[in-house]
């Protein structure tokens, strides 16, 4: 008998079992006997087997794979080399192989292990399952199917019908197409230090074709507000802070915060009265940087309103100095009907007026 049993990494492995005589009839048991019989228990286990859905004749009617395995055909081992593991092409690709779906890691692995279909013993499934294979194909584009193609070394010309038995013809019984020696090598990707000394080189060759952008200047209409009054607090930990890293450099931050924030809480009133005064200090000079800056805003303001009015008028005089050249440039006839149509204008705008009036006053007389 054949047996199959699954191990690690999802690997089968087979051994066969030696037919075992038949367990002899159990007798009655009698009470305070344990006549108990372990080899007629071990030739059940042996009985009880899976065997392959393949070859269900039995050990003696295995056939093996005739094709070689698509890993030792250099040039497919070559073209592999492009796509990465992740790529859908290829998990698609491995679907169709095993009508299964593994894990992206050992996806080349898998494809490289392929060396054909098991035969069927029947010549009925043989061909229900060629046909199923040509049907899968032919869901493929066009594009898929010549990628596969070149994947796996074979010249993607023709019909689609044509590319689908060429490929299923060469999945029965994989073979290599051309020899050692004629394998064309990939050719490998430079490394990110080869690429940075490329695009180095070919800068400097070139000349440069943007000019520096130049900095930009800082706007004569800002003016920056005064710095905020500091607190007490502030001046004791500013003192208390450089006298503490003179000492130990290496001390944390916040080690230094903590022990300046517990000497300020046992500070008396007294001892914290220097320091309040330079806080009232600050304070005071903050208030006359605050009305000196509210002085200069407003003088900048002026200037901006000033240089706005100034553009208006600049180009209000380009507008009219325009026309004026133009009104020069055209003949008086021309002149004549620019001032008739105008006069039709300013007639038809006040006939509207007047119909408005009139209107208006004979609803108030209503």
């Amino acid at each position: 008998y054949q047996r199959r049993v699954r191990g690690p990494n999802n690997l089968c492995f087979h051994f066969t079992c030696e037919e075992m005589s038949e367990p002899e009839q159990k007798t009655p048991k009698k009470k305070g006997t344990e006549n108990v019989d372990l080899e007629a228990k071990s030739s059940k286990r042996a009985i009880k087997k899976k065997l392959d859905p393949i070859t269900t004749e039995g050990a003696s009617t295995t056939q093996k794979r005739k094709g070689t395995p698509l890993g030792s055909i250099p040039q497919v081992v070559e073209n592999l080399k492009a796509y990465r593991r992740s790529d859908p092409f290829l998990s698609k690709f491995h679907t169709l192989l095993y009508s299964k779906v593994c894990k992206w890691t050992i996806v080349k692995t898998r494809i490289g292990s392929f060396s054909g279909f098991k035969p069927y013993p029947s010549e009925k499934e043989e061909e229900s399952r060629k046909k199923l294979m040509n049907k899968l194909l032919l869901h493929w584009t066009k594009l898929e199917l010549q990628e596969l193609c070149q994947l796996l070394d074979i010249p993607p010309t023709g019909t689609k019908e044509e590319l689908v038995t060429l490929i299923s013809l060469f999945l029965e019984s994989p073979e290599p197409n051309r020899s050692e020696n004629d394998v064309e090598p990939l050719s490998e990707s430079p490394s990110r230090k080869e690429r940075v000394a490329q695009v180095k080189k070919r800068k400097a060759l070139e000349p440069h074709k943007k000019e520096p952008a130049p900095k930009k200047q800082k706007s004569e209409f800002k003016v920056k507000p005064p710095k905020k009054p500091r607190n007490a607090y502030q001046f004791f930990s500013m003192q208390r802070r450089k006298e503490i890293q003179s000492k130990d450099k290496k001390k944390p931050y916040n080690e230094v915060q903590k022990e300046i924030s517990y000497e300020w809480a046992d500070l008396s009133m007294a001892d914290r009265k220097s320091f309040l005064e330079l806080a009232e200090q600050d304070k005071d000079r903050y208030v006359m940087e605050v009305d000196e800056w509210v002085k200069k805003e407003r003088e900048v303001k002026k200037k901006q309103i000033e240089k706005a009015a100034a553009k208006d008028i600049e180009r209000y005089d380009k507008e009219n100095s325009d026309k004026n050249k133009k009104k020069k440039k055209q003949d008086p006839d021309e002149e004549e009907e620019d001032q008739e149509e105008e006069s039709k204008e300013t007639k038809s705008t006040k006939e509207s007026h007047q119909e408005k009036n009139q209107k208006s006053v004979s609803h108030d007389k209503k």
